[in-house]
């Protein structure tokens, strides 16, 4: 892997030496032909895998390539006047050999050249029609109504960005109902097994939907993934290396600890793949935790990378009001008196008792065995489960636990508006979006140190406890317990603190604006990213 696009171009014009002087032995030596007719004939072979080398390698363009071999051979055409001059002058003025006077002449001509091809053949045309917008081909595992953080924050982004930019968004599933502007939803056809039966979001596309893919990838101006172990992604950052697309990537996530020695190895081994075949030639990689961002670069040398963290709706997301708190638990029948007209909750839940709420999805590295344990250790408090996955909590069978399988925005907010506390004891994530949503709310929050380590300024309004070991659920219940209790005891202060925190942390608009910035020096760039960090406020 070369980095710099001069020094490409000099070892495909090496390769164009070595060419010429084998054609020219041949051409003039074994069958005597004139060396200015050889030259000619050279020029229509070697500059046709001179076009070839210097569109996918060098330049790396992928629009209208009939256009641009066109502007190729009128280059060089043009260039073959000064070929013939040199070689005339080298052989027939100064009696230098054939061999010799062609390498002289590519010496000399190879900077000329490079500098054409730069401004004709292979300009990125900056010059666009007024109501053209640059194109993006985003490509993430599951679109935002499948529930999951990360395709939740690929459609806040694209729902901001869209004014900006024609993004092409592609995923697994229904297209849902987004509508954001500026944005095509291109739903793929997968197989989801391994999410049914395994409890990974792993969908696999087929044939069909990965050589789409491929094609979009090569046809977009920039191509954004989220995360790279998903098959889909994969394809998109292949399809944009190989045809110079410049490839964008945000990683939300790192090693995750699965108890599976197989999955784990696997994911591993996916990761360290990618991170050195893909992640290392990415134009720019963003990243939305510390954590993660600190692990990537103990491994990898990247071109571009940044620290862009994942924003919050704070109008959705806000403090209740005095009273609605109150309303909103018995609207959701967990108080006494009327419950909501169409509730599964398992009883009514008496006036003083606390309620705690975990949201995410159903699975292994969520932490929801271990919150299995602790439910089941305390009955007394009502236990709000709000997401979907493989390890349903319904399927506890525990009268203190309900679960909301469709929650999202306003509704998901309801239930923020009605906790006493977010509890999320995953472990080898990024930074969990619920964390911000419920500060923001005014929530006392309850995870792992991995997570705070994703953003730690956030130790001040957050609490931490490991949910890692032998001992790990009592732990947690003795946390949770002493923290609802002190919970009864909390001034207004304290949970204005967790909201000023949120609002002065975490902005979708901020987060869109680092976006923007970068994708707009990437299409200004060669697509290599080595101009993007001169473009940093």
């Amino acid at each position: 892997m070369i980095p710099h696009r001069f020094l490409r171009f000099a070892v495909v014009g090496v390769g164009a030496v070595g060419l010429n002087l084998l054609l020219f032995a041949l051409l003039v030596g074994r069958l005597g032909i004139p060396y200015l007719w050889a030259t000619v004939l050279i020029f229509v072979l070697v500059n046709g895998y001179g076009f070839i080398a210097n569109r996918r390698w060098v330049f790396r363009v992928a629009d209208r390539p009939g256009r641009r071999m066109i502007r190729y051979y009128a280059t060089m055409a043009a260039s073959l006047g000064l070929n013939l001059l040199s070689m005339a002058a080298l052989v027939g003025g100064l009696g230098i050999g054939y061999l010799v006077a062609s390498v002289i002449t590519s010496a000399w001509l190879a900077p000329v050249l490079y500098l054409a091809h730069g401004r004709v053949a292979f300009r990125r045309d900056a010059a666009r029609d007024p109501g053209t917008k640059p194109r993006i081909l985003l490509v993430t595992h599951y679109y935002p109504e499948h529930g999951g953080g990360v395709e939740i924050v690929a459609g806040k982004l694209a729902a901001l960005l869209g004014g900006d930019f024609e993004i092409e968004w592609r995923a697994s599933g229904a297209p849902g109902t987004g509508g954001e502007v500026g944005v095509s939803r291109r739903p793929m056809r997968c197989w989801n097994w391994l999410e049914r039966h395994a409890g990974l979001p792993i969908p696999v596309p087929s044939p069909l939907a990965t050589a789409a893919v491929v094609r979009a990838a090569r046809r977009a101006d920039c191509v954004w993934i989220h995360d790279l172990i998903y098959p889909a992604n994969l394809a998109a950052a292949v399809g944009a290396l190989t045809a110079g697309t410049p490839l964008f990537v945000t990683i939300h996530v790192g090693a995750i600890p699965y108890r599976n020695r197989v999955v784990r190895s696997v994911m591993a081994a996916a990761v360290a793949i990618s991170g050195s075949l893909l992640l290392t030639r990415a134009a720019v990689v963003a990243f939305v935790s510390e954590r993660v961002r600190s692990e990537f670069l103990a491994r990898w040398r990247l071109r571009n990378e940044e620290l862009i963290p994942n924003g919050v709706d704070v109008v959705t997301f806000a403090p209740p009001a005095a009273g609605d708190r109150d309303r909103t638990r018995a609207a959701l029948g967990l108080t006494s008196g009327d419950p909501a007209p169409d509730t599964t909750a398992p009883s009514l839940r008496p006036a003083g008792r606390h309620i705690v709420l975990f949201v995410g999805r159903f699975v292994e590295r969520k932490g929801l065995r271990l919150l299995h344990e602790v439910a089941a250790a305390t009955p007394s408090i009502t236990w709000l489960f709000a997401g979907h996955g493989p390890l349903d909590p319904g399927d506890w069978h525990l009268p203190n636990v309900r679960v909301e399988r469709t929650r999202s925005g306003a509704t998901l907010a309801e239930l923020y508006a009605a906790a006493d506390l977010l509890v999320l004891p995953s472990v080898g994530e990024g930074f969990p979006l619920v964390v911000g949503e419920a500060l923001a709310v005014g929530l006392p929050v309850l995870v792992d140190p991995s997570t705070v380590a994703g953003y730690p300024a956030v130790a001040a309004v957050a609490e931490s406890e490991p949910a890692i070991g032998p001992d790990a659920a009592a732990r947690w219940q003795t946390r949770i317990e002493t923290m609802l209790d002190a919970g009864e005891d909390e001034d207004v202060a304290a949970r204005s603190a967790r909201v000023a925190f949120a609002r002065e942390h975490w902005s979708w608009d901020a987060g869109a604006a680092e976006y923007r910035r970068l994708f707009g020096a990437i299409l200004a760039s060669d697509g290599a990213g080595s101009d993007i960090a001169q473009g940093r406020e």
